[in-house]
């Protein structure tokens, strides 16, 4: 068998790889906190969980909780003062409203 026309093979196959390489939306977003380091923590499991995130863990500046195909971390630097907000997954959207959920009321 000989292919006729190459360069249409190769732009197809290069348009249904697309999608796969865009790999995962993801949304941060950052606030000020004066709550002291373990406090944050602890108040990141919290807000993780009123959001609807399970199977939450927590290291001694992270919480990190998972919502179906969607992963969050919030990562507390007390000392600087800031906390910072990761979700990833497959939508933008969906992203987005999951950082509001835990964010907006932290």
């Amino acid at each position: 068998m000989t292919l006729r026309y190459p360069a249409v093979a190769g732009l197809a196959l290069s348009l249904l790889a697309t999608p796969a390489l865009a790999g995962p939306s993801m949304n941060t977003r950052w606030a000020v906190t004066s709550l002291p380091q373990a406090q944050c923590v602890e108040h990141a499991r919290e807000s993780l969980a009123n959001a609807g995130f399970t199977n939450i863990k927590n290291s001694a500046q992270s919480a990190f909780g998972e919502h179906g195909q969607y992963s969050m971390v919030v990562r507390c630097l007390a000392d600087k003062q800031l906390v910072f907000f990761v979700v990833a997954g497959p939508a933008a959207e969906e992203c987005r409203r999951l950082t509001s959920a835990v964010a907006d009321p932290f």
